[in-house]
């Protein structure tokens, strides 16, 4: 009996699924994505960690920390009364803005650029009709060490693999999905009945659903490129790219001008322009 323990947007529909497309429970040519890019047109109801020990069943997917004073070390205590074997995914701070624009834009649906009313609460109850430019700097001094408790990412990369506990990282999917994969399956003793070829294939279709995945190295670029007084373009970036910008900047001793920058530049150097210290 095992679980899949992670957070909102770290993959566990698909490495769940995944493991019984490999034991051929689907055709081999079947993928799970929807139109927002997720693994969610495999069903499985999501449940708690409570729930989850209650009435366990194998290959449950749950959410370890759904309250800020969630500890992971209370969470796999209560998992290992019920299962066998934990897997426990997470993103490495290397890709920690791929997770993030995973959460906000596939799985919550927002763009932030049209903010409801619980969020606004989170904001300021002061502000009524919030601008973009106050979303983002918003954001920008928030969403990070909110996603940051979330994922437990700095206590779930110090873990050592036990008999009882696997971790894998979305850098293991993403870089290493076939040995990550198949490592997997003999871990949980499950079935593999795809060859090689055929987990490249899934693994190839996975990465054109992946339209975050290169934020990370993007954002880095951009904030260097500003700090050096380089130009590069910065478009199509979401609002979750802009405020981590914004949030590199400012752990580097830089503020932006932003009252009313609604607009992002389009330049590096346009936006070095609105720098101050």
């Amino acid at each position: 009996m095992y679980c899949i323990s992670y957070s909102s947007g770290s993959y566990g529909n698909f490495v769940a699924w995944a493991l019984e497309w490999m034991a051929g429970k689907y055709d081999v040519n079947y993928r799970p994505f929807d139109n927002q890019h997720t693994s969610h047109n495999w069903k499985r109801t999501f449940r708690t960690v409570d729930e989850a020990i209650k009435k366990p069943i194998n290959n449950t997917i749950l959410h370890p920390i759904t309250h800020k004073d969630d500890k992971l070390e209370q969470v796999l205590v209560k998992l290992k009364s019920s299962f066998d074997k934990i897997v426990l995914l997470y993103p490495k701070e290397e890709d920690f803005l791929w997770s993030m624009n995973n959460k906000q834009h596939k799985v919550y649906k927002k763009l932030w650029t049209e903010v409801d009313q619980e969020f606004l609460q989170s904001i300021n109850e002061n502000y009524k009709n919030p601008q973009k430019w106050q979303i983002r700097e918003h954001l920008s001094l928030w969403l990070y060490d909110q996603h940051l408790s979330e994922t437990k990412t700095e206590t779930i990369s110090k873990l050592k693999d036990t008999e009882n506990v696997k971790t894998i990282s979305t850098s293991d999917l993403k870089d290493n999905f076939i040995t990550t994969m198949k490592d997997l399956s003999k871990y949980l003793n499950t079935t593999n009945t795809r060859e090689d070829s055929e987990l490249k294939t899934l693994h190839t279709d996975w990465c054109k659903n992946e339209i975050y995945m290169g934020k990370d190295m993007l954002v880095n670029n951009i904030v260097d490129a500003i700090l050096n007084n380089k130009e590069i373009e910065m478009t199509n970036l979401t609002i979750i790219d802009e405020s981590q910008i914004q949030r590199l900047l400012r752990k580097n001793g830089y503020k932006i001008k932003c009252y009313g920058l609604d607009d992002w530049p389009r330049t590096t150097t346009k936006l070095r322009e609105l720098l101050y210290v």
